[in-house]
């Protein structure tokens, strides 16, 4: 899964700066006067897949994590690699990056909003969740020890975990997500986000653990084939005029499973390329760092680069079209 790691991250660094020139996306730190509906699209496709493959990711690894070094061991680490680079790179470089943001205000620097709202995160609102995520992990096996090991035995646990993902996500989205949030959880936490996003990780550290789930999911025949019946059953129901006629809760069930069969898919074309080369494990490592880093790094370049780039903009659109938009 290293390779499936430095992508899914990598593709994170390149879905950011896209908002920089994507005509829809007004609402972001910094805007070029070069905008292209091209990066609209590619904003769109990676949306499909880009959350659900990290938080699946993430959870695979927790669960490699685990039976490397054992519950206690687990934490420790996920302390100093994910906690301690959060509150630096959130701290000292996001404060960077939102100074120098086209909106000072955006986010607030109103200390209630800023800090209690955990909007000093920014991007990395999703390590934050991670570390919530990892806590009841953690709890979890200090309370049923046997339940790691269980998950691994279980011949049930391949068939029942795609319905139970659909369950789960439904679930989550519903109670946990729709409940106030406790005082001051929301500094670190965003507990809408960790509801919708809970169904991945934790399909993530099944599928570590699981190896029939995996010779299920991971075979890319199955996932395009997946895919292609649920793009069919839709488009069928919608010609004969039943798809308008579902519950609500039908649609978000199809939506849910599109966006993780889209997800397998890649993982089944990861898992075909997946080599052994010590190069792609060290990419793999340099991608969580070059993630921690990216967005504040993307705006200042933009900033500095900004005034000549900008002229060169304007100097086209002068020579071609006569005007600036």
């Amino acid at each position: 899964m290293d390779l499936a790691r430095s992508v899914i991250l990598l593709t994170g660094v390149f879905f950011h700066a896209a908002f920089i020139y994507s005509p829809a996306e007004t609402d972001w730190f910094v805007r070029s006067a070069f905008q292209n509906s091209v990066f609209d699209t590619g904003i769109a496709f990676i949306r499909n897949f880009r959350m659900e493959a990290l938080f699946i990711v993430s959870g695979f690894f927790s669960a490699l994590l685990v039976s490397r070094s054992g519950s206690r061991g687990f934490m420790v680490n996920r302390a100093i690699r994910m906690g301690v680079p959060l509150l630096f790179c959130g701290i000292i470089f996001n404060g960077i990056m939102v100074y120098f943001s086209d909106d000072p205000s955006r986010p607030t620097w109103n200390f209630r909003d800023y800090v209690m709202e955990g909007q000093w995160q920014a991007h990395l609102w999703n390590v934050g969740n991670l570390l919530g995520y990892e806590v009841v992990i953690f709890s979890c096996l200090r309370l049923l020890p046997r339940i790691h090991r269980w998950i691994a035995d279980s011949a049930w646990v391949a068939w029942l975990a795609l319905p139970g993902y659909v369950l789960v996500t439904l679930a989550a989205t519903r109670v946990w997500g729709r409940s106030p949030d406790l005082p001051f959880i929301g500094i670190v936490l965003h507990t809408q986000l960790m509801a919708d996003y809970l169904a991945p990780y934790l399909l993530g550290y099944v599928l570590h653990q699981n190896a029939g789930l995996r010779r299920i999911v991971f075979r890319w025949p199955w996932s395009v084939s997946a895919l292609g019946s649920l793009l069919g059953i839709r488009w069928t129901m919608s010609q004969f005029g039943a798809w308008d006629s579902i519950p609500h809760i039908g649609h978000e069930s199809f939506d849910i499973l599109q966006r993780l069969v889209f997800s397998l898919i890649l993982f089944g074309l990861f898992t075909r390329f997946q080599t052994g080369n010590p190069w792609v494990k060290r990419i793999s490592i340099a991608s969580y760092s070059i993630y921690l880093l990216h967005l504040p790094l993307q705006i200042l370049l933009f900033r500095a680069l900004d005034p000549y780039l900008g002229s060169t903009v304007i100097l086209m659109g002068h020579q071609e079209t006569g005007t600036v938009e």
